[in-house]
């Protein structure tokens, strides 16, 4: 099977739960099921997330709704992904 995941919310300039969560899951991942990860990254990814040994695409967008509601989606059935992990909080609608 393979597995997406979402770490496009994860910058180089900042290292939160959020990067923390995407980062540990992806190497943990890549250990188990070397292969069958596929991860997609901002443009400007940082260092320790283009370091693993995963199948990589980067985003040609830095904007968040181009990259989630426009990019991602091609690009994870182009990559064959058959379950995308998304990082992403949801937004809170309105009532």
């Amino acid at each position: 099977m393979r597995i997406g995941i979402d770490a496009t919310l994860v910058r180089p300039d900042r290292l939160t739960g959020i990067e923390r969560y995407a980062l540990s899951l992806t190497t943990a991942l890549a250990r188990k099921a070397p292969g069958e990860i596929v991860l997609f990254t901002r443009p400007d990814a940082p260092a320790a997330l283009r370091g693993l040994p995963v199948e990589q695409h980067a985003s040609p967008f830095r904007q968040r709704v181009p990259t989630e509601q426009g990019w991602l989606p091609l690009a994870a059935a182009k990559a064959g992904v058959e379950l995308l992990q998304d990082e992403a909080p949801e937004e809170p609608r309105p009532p």
